[in-house]
């Protein structure tokens, strides 16, 4: 009787965080859901962790020879290019006691799917962020507080070397503290600035500036002595990912690329639930991304 009740609650977890997971889609509220991430699918299926990423002018990805394109030039080769994605997993994990979940009408199998659901996405961001270091180019500076000024240097950087969007920011609250300061003392808020609207618990979608989807995070990585975020189009970053597998949908439940699991300490009657994420990010084009640095 135990399994079934299981499973029958493990249906419904799933049938919510399914539900969950496309509205986020839908919202852009997952950041690696975002369009200027290339998705290159379960890596599981090519057995290889070596992606080859075309770049012969197919499906938006075309690259220009120059930013100056009426200037004589020489041929220019085509190839496709390889880019290591290394899936590691990453997991979360809660006790509840039997008491707690059996009585506490706030506990309980979707309460803490859910929550298993939003730390992988906060898990995501961070892998992400990390990346903003590796880009050469850059704009700003760690002695100086973030601006409109940089950000459209950024902007203006992608689009004179031809990187295709839509373009993605994605900075420290330090980066957004500077943007708001502007904001408020040299141009009174009369920016471009449409704040985020009906996005889910959980994300750190910061609405869009100049067409720009922004996000935020308190992960962003330390450049000397600020913080280091970044500005992104199509084909800058590649995501690859695995299938979980379920071997025991009793007690497991795969929603994407996250394994949701249920166990049980029966000795300390407490109830054990799992959240592994199976996801890599790696910089699979320098051009196409832009450092950008703050005072932290």
């Amino acid at each position: 009787m135990a399994n079934e009740v299981l499973t029958s609650n493990l249906e419904r977890a799933n049938a919510v965080l399914d539900a969950r997971f496309l509205l986020l889609l839908a919202d852009r509220a997952i950041i690696g859901a975002h369009p200027a991430i290339f998705d290159a699918g379960d890596v599981a299926s090519i057995n290889n962790n070596v992606i080859k990423v075309r770049r012969l002018g197919l499906d938006g990805y075309d690259i220009m020879a120059t930013a100056t394109e009426i200037q004589d030039l020489a041929n220019v080769a085509f190839t496709d290019a390889s880019t290591n994605v290394t899936v590691g997993r990453y997991s979360l994990s809660y006790d509840a006691s039997t008491l707690a979940v059996g009585t506490d009408s706030v506990l309980g199998l979707d309460r803490f799917a859910s929550s298993l659901l939003m730390s992988a996405m906060v898990t995501e961001t961070s892998l992400l962020a990390s990346l903003a270091t590796g880009f050469s180019n850059s704009s700003g500076s760690v002695s100086a507080e973030m601006s409109l000024t940089t950000f459209l240097a950024a902007l203006a950087a992608l689009e004179a070397r031809n990187v295709p969007g839509p373009y993605m920011f994605l900075g420290h609250s330090a980066h957004r503290r500077g943007l708001r300061l502007e904001q408020l003392l040299s141009v009174g808020g009369q920016t471009q600035y449409q704040p985020p609207t009906g996005v889910a618990v959980g994300s750190t979608f910061g609405g869009r500036l100049f067409d720009v989807d922004t996000y935020y995070t308190n992960r962003a990585p330390d450049s000397s002595t600020g913080k280091a975020g970044m500005m992104v189009g199509t084909g800058a970053i590649l995501r690859g990912y695995l299938s979980p597998p379920v071997e025991d949908p009793s007690r497991q439940t795969a929603v994407q690329n996250i394994l949701v699991e249920y166990a049980r300490d029966a000795g300390a009657t407490i109830s054990q639930y799992h959240g592994h994420l199976f996801v890599g990010y790696a910089e699979n084009d320098d051009d196409r991304g832009q450092q950008i640095l703050c005072k932290t």
